[in-house]
This record gives C-alpha cells, structure tokens and sequence, in this order.
C-alpha cells in the first residue's frame, strides 16, 4: 500500500523491548509528522521468518467479467521478496494458449503491476498464471502457493462509450505545465479514474469507457510532480488551479457523450 513501509531487520534479542521511530516523515504536502505520534514499542523475536511467499490478494479475481482491455493486474503478496527470484512469475494466455506477453513493474519489494502489452481482445477469455514456487523471500524461503491460475473474461463493446469534448483555460499569467483531466466513474467505484494529459485548450476524448456516471475535474500540474498540490501558507505557495465540471455525466452504452466544455478557471 502506499502509505506502508516493510522493514526487514538484523536478528534481534527475544523479549526485548524496540523501538521504531519516524523521524522526519512527511505527507505530500509537506506537513510534518507529530513528534508524538511518530513512535512505536514492540517486542523482539528470535524466531526466523519462515513463512514464505503467499499471494495476498489480486485485484482481478478468478473467473471475473468486464475487465477492461488495458488492465493493471496488481498483485500483493504477504511478505517481501527477492525480486531477482520473480523474474518469470507470470504469464498470460489467449483460450488457444498463444502466450500474451506481459510487463510487470515491482511497486515494493510486497506489490507487483502485471500489464498486456498490447490491448487484449474484446469479450474474450484469458489465463493469468501466476508460479509462485517460483519465488522466494528476503530469507531464502520459498513460496507455499505453488501455481496459481486466474481467468477473466474483458469488457463487451457493445457496453461501452466514450465522452467527447474540450477544456478551455483562458488565463494568461499562470500557464505553466500540463493540464491532467480525470473522468472518475462514480457509479462503479473500483474502477481507476481515466486520464488525459493536454499540453493545454483544446480538444478530449475518453473511449471505450463503461456506461454509469462520470464526474470530470482537472488541474494544471505547474510543478511538472504528476499530483495536485494544494499550496501552503509558510512559505507561501499558491495551490495549482482546479477545476471539477459542475454535473456529474450519465455515460449510456453505445450513446457517447459530445460537446462537454470544461472551463478552467
């Protein structure tokens, strides 16, 4: 998770009492942490940790429906691992078993993003392997889960649409950066936001998007982090600017959405 760190330690003495301290820790806008509130006890073990690879969670799971033709598969495993170890942990394949080849990008040494290269097929069944024998942890240990196997099926178009339209930014004085515009379906919540990033005005389109209802906003990144920052009053620093377009958009299938004109302000 972003806001989780694994920390993995020398052997330690039993029974002993440790402390865990946070001295500097800072949030995204700067805001320092609590120096009450950036400790914590625990007792120490002897004990190795045996426990070895175990897939967590997966955010797509077996035999699941409509997933997109993009996907970001994350997977979350229970404890941190070798990465070199993982260096074939999945693949992907077509329902003729033609392999799909994948990159996966390692978010900690705990999380992974496996992602098609290339766009799959529509309303078309696919295999995701996972061999976790294959892995192992920090300690050498191996992987308990042995092979695990995913299927999901990908969106039908039949059910998508789009939203078409343009963002208008008049200002003259504060242009730096790039416009970053959100469509987040508010509808179907564990969906990620689609986005869109502009040099400036002009047009947009969102495609192949699932029907529910979208709410758009957008900011101009002046710092070039790729994250809106809300400014801060000492030393002063003006937030970026925003803008959230008034209504939220009713997305039916097959029926796209034209000529919404977003105005930044």
């Amino acid at each position: 998770k972003p806001a989780t760190y694994l920390i993995v330690t020398e052997p330690m003495t039993g029974e002993a009492p440790y402390r865990v301290i946070t001295p500097d820790g800072r949030d995204f806008s700067g805001n320092k942490i609590n120096p009450l509130a950036n400790t914590s006890l625990f007792t120490g073990s002897v004990a190795r940790d045996s426990i070895g690879f175990l897939i967590a969670s997966t955010s797509v799971s077996d035999s699941a429906r409509g997933v997109a033709f993009h996907p970001e598969i994350q997977l979350l495993f229970a404890t941190g691992l070798d990465r070199e170890s993982g260096a074939e942990l999945v693949t992907m394949q077509t329902p003729g078993r033609e392999d799909v080849p994948v990159e996966m990008l390692w978010l900690n040494d705990g999380a992974m993003v496996v992602q098609p290269i290339r766009g799959l097929a529509p309303k078309s069944w696919y295999k995701l392997t996972i061999e976790g024998g294959k892995l192992r942890d920090h300690f050498g240990n191996k992987g308990r889960d042995t092979t695990r196997v995913l299927a999901f099926e990908t969106l039908d178009p039949e059910l998508l649409s789009g939203i078409e339209g343009r963002i208008v930014d008049d200002n003259t004085t504060d242009t730096s950066g790039v416009l970053h515009l959100f469509a987040e379906n508010v509808t179907k919540k564990d969906l990620k936001p689609y986005q869109k990033v502009l040099p400036g005005s002009g047009r947009f389109e969102f495609q192949d998007i699932p029907e529910g209802q979208y709410v758009l906003h957008a900011y101009r990144d002046r710092n070039g982090n790729k994250r809106y920052d809300v400014g801060r009053p000492i030393p002063f620093e003006r937030s970026e600017r925003f803008v959230q377009y008034p209504d939220t958009l009713r997305v039916r299938p097959r029926w796209p959405l034209e000529g919404v004109v977003i105005e930044l302000r």
